[in-house]
């Protein structure tokens, strides 16, 4: 992002022993998350 988002918006950011990490191992995904 240029750091102008006007939106709603989340950062996500998951850092071990301050590093990043990809965070998908540990999300767990619905495809029914919209219906509700």
């Amino acid at each position: 992002s240029s750091g102008r988002a006007t939106g709603v918006h989340l950062h996500f950011e998951l850092l071990r022993f301050r590093q990043p990490v990809d965070p998908s191992a540990y999300l767990v995904f619905h495809s029914n998350v919209a219906k509700r």
